[in-house]
This record gives structure tokens, C-alpha cells and sequence, in this order.
């Protein structure tokens, strides 16, 4: 629209002169008017965005970091017996605190631990595992228990020769 018939209608208009004639040079100008509301309004949109990404990527960090400290392994002495074994897999499942118990067999672990630290190559030339003594429990403690105090009580029955959490079962195999 041409700037001399713009001009005809926005006077036709019936509106204060002062806002005519800033209606008029704002349709007129190169660059559009820049409204402090709009600004103010990205400004606000930008921070709850932030915001809102600070909250997910924290109660993240916080859930991975819980998850790490209340799922603990349970490894046992060298000459334990399969009955005792199982007999520790009861006694764990009868802890209060205790949400969950899974046994993790001596090949599994190695084929775990090929996964994560060894290429094809390398782990091929091992005939036999070497994580033959490295069955244990996978225990999963209720969040709402002490982890501390379910540790101690698991540390203290017969043929338990460690109990570590995902952190520290991670720093031991990064040795």
C-alpha cells in the first residue's frame, strides 16, 4: 500500500493524533517498532525455559545418583558352597529395607565386564573367564530404608565378603 493512501485512511480513522501519527510512521518504517511488552515477554519466556531445564536435569542427576547408592553388590569368600549361596539369597531377602534381590553368575559378570571394557579382540583371547569368583547379589534397597544400616546388617552375615554401591563397584573396576 502506498504511503499517501495509508496516510488517507489512518486519518479516517478516529483515534487522538498523536496515536495516528505513531500508528502511521510504525506501518511506515523499515525496521518494525520494538514493544518493551514483547521484550519483557521473551525475556520471561527464556527464563522459565532455563528454569525448567535446571529442575529436569537436576532431579536427573539427583534420581542416577540415588540409584547408585541404593543398588549395592554383595560378593562372597572364594570357597563358598552353593548351598550357601543360596542360603545368603534368603537371609537378603528376609532384611527389612530390602526392595529387590538378583544373583548375578560368575559368566555373567565376565560378560558384562567384556561388554563394557573390552573390544572383541581382547576378549577373545581369554579361554577361560577370569571372574570365575565373582557371582554375587545384586540388592536393590528400598528408598525409604537406611542404606547404611541395611549395608551393615548384609556385611555381617556368614560368607559376605564385600558389599560395594554401583559408585564404588565402578572406582574398583576402574583400578
Amino acid at each position: 500500500m502506498k504511503e499517501t493512501k495509508l496516510t488517507k485512511l489512518v486519518k479516517n480513522i478516529t483515534m487522538p493524533d498523536k496515536m495516528a501519527d505513531e500508528l502511521l510512521e510504525n506501518c511506515i518504517s523499515q525496521r518494525p517498532a520494538r514493544s518493551s511488552l514483547l521484550l519483557r515477554s521473551r525475556l520471561a519466556a527464556a527464563a522459565i525455559a532455563l528454569a525448567l531445564l535446571a529442575g529436569i536435569s537436576t532431579t536427573s542427576y539427583a534420581a542416577y545418583n540415588l540409584y547408585q547408592v541404593k543398588n549395592v553388590d554383595v560378593f562372597f569368600e572364594a570357597d563358598i558352597s552353593a548351598e550357601q549361596l543360596a542360603a545368603i539369597g534368603e537371609k537378603l531377602n528376609a532384611i527389612s529395607g530390602i526392595y529387590s534381590v538378583r544373583y548375578v553368575s560368575a559368566d555373567e559378570a565376565w560378560d558384562t565386564f567384556k561388554l563394557q571394557y573390552l573390544d572383541d579382540g581382547l576378549a577373545e583371547q581369554f579361554t577361560e573367564n577370569p571372574l570365575k569368583d565373582s557371582a554375587s547379589y545384586r540388592v536393590t534397597i528400598r528408598l525409604d530404608a537406611d542404606t547404611e544400616q541395611v549395608r551393615d546388617l548384609i556385611s555381617q552375615l556368614e560368607g559376605v565378603r564385600k558389599v560395594t554401591n554401583l559408585y564404588e563397584s565402578r572406582e574398583l573396576s576402574n583400578r
